[in-house]
């Protein structure tokens, strides 16, 4: 059994054995600052809201909650009142100082208007995934839902496909199809590999097409039923039909389902997210941390010299081991997460031995 020699040297653990988020392969976004309002842009404003001085202080709030942030920065440029609300309002402030590049993000991706200020703030203040119990590092750029790495490759309601593709599975019109929110893949700001002239592509979120098809058709069977005898291959049906299917419960460890269950990776894999930092309650800011452990573990493996008791007890018998290694050095951990997990890491005690003592 190993133990930590000393947990409180957290500091000393995470400067060997840890990994910043950014070696993740996401979506390139070009990061952006927000411009901040000079004294002189409000010299010409108003210094009053006018109608909405009627309105008690806690209904503006309410109102602000509901604006993106990008239309809360212009309410702040329209008079000295609304500039004093805005920046005495304690999620715009969060978010601003906080999370400052993912939202200037937002805004240069075109996609901020998605996102009210009180769903990013809730986003930044639960660091968890929405559909599993791990550390959530990203943002899905069209829905303000956190999620882990694991997530955003295997649950279809996270993935991005082309509107041809929405019109194939989903048999949508047009217009139905312009009634979901899109990425519009713009050159020099954002990058998918797969796709060959991005500057014409728009990608849409799988479990928004899956809600207006269902509206529209009635039921799972019969959209799948539609799938197959519109999808003109195999592979193409078989990926539509992993689509329609209802994500894993949310207290299972997505590295864990059976192979025989995998939800298939994309060629869009990571494109509609970006790194999403979160805020706890005693204001503590975590990126989450990669474990360079589990790295030197994935290592061993290709090296075919990663012993047996360890790989059983990483890997279930009904899973593929590198699947489950690779997804194991890809998964992000908030700090205290990630100090409890260097305690039983292999590939750890292998790279740092002297953070480690041997009981027997």
């Amino acid at each position: 059994m190993s133990n930590l020699m000393d947990l409180s040297d957290s500091e000393l653990i995470i400067k060997h054995l840890a990994s910043a988020p950014s070696s993740f392969k996401e979506i390139l976004v070009e990061l952006a600052s927000l411009r901040q309002p000079a004294e002189l842009d409000l010299l010409a404003r108003s210094s009053t809201l006018g109608v909405l001085n009627r309105l008690p202080p806690e209904i503006i709030t309410i109102i602000l909650d509901m604006l993106d942030i990008q239309s809360m920065f212009r309410f702040s440029m329209s008079s000295y009142m609304g500039y004093a609300y805005v920046h005495s309002h304690r999620k715009y402030r969060d978010l601003i100082t906080v999370a400052l590049h993912p939202v200037a993000s937002l805004v240069k991706l075109r996609v901020v208007h998605l996102h009210s200020v009180r769903e990013l703030h809730g986003a930044l203040r639960s660091g968890k995934c929405t559909y599993c119990p791990e550390y959530g590092a990203f943002l899905s750029l069209l829905s303000s839902e956190r999620c882990c790495w694991e997530c955003l490759g295997t649950n279809p309601s996270l993935k991005l496909i082309s509107g041809a593709s929405i019109r194939q599975y989903f048999a949508l019109s047009e217009e139905e199809l312009y009634q979901l929110p899109g990425l519009r893949n713009m050159p020099g700001i954002s990058h998918m590999v797969a796709d060959p002239n991005p500057s014409d592509s728009t990608f849409f979120n799988v479990k928004a097409a899956k809600a207006i098809a269902l509206t529209k058709h009635g039921s799972v069977e019969k959209i799948a039923e539609g799938m197959r005898k519109r999808c003109y291959s195999t592979a193409h049906l078989t990926f539509g039909l992993h689509l329609l299917r209802e994500p894993i419960p949310p207290d299972q460890d997505p590295l864990l389902v059976p192979d025989s269950d995998y939800l298939r990776y994309d060629l869009f894999y990571g494109g509609g997210s970006i790194p999403f930092p979160s805020l706890s309650k005693s204001g503590n800011i975590d990126h989450g941390f990669l474990c360079l452990g589990c790295r030197h573990t994935r290592t061993l493996l290709s090296r075919s010299v990663l012993p047996d008791e360890e790989l059983a007890a990483l890997v279930p018998s009904n899973c593929r081991k590198r699947r489950v290694i690779y997804g194991l050095e890809m998964r992000a951990r908030a700090r205290g997460s990630f100090l409890n997990h260097i305690a039983h890491c292999y590939g750890a005690r292998q790279m740092a031995p002297w953070l480690v003592t041997q009981n027997d």
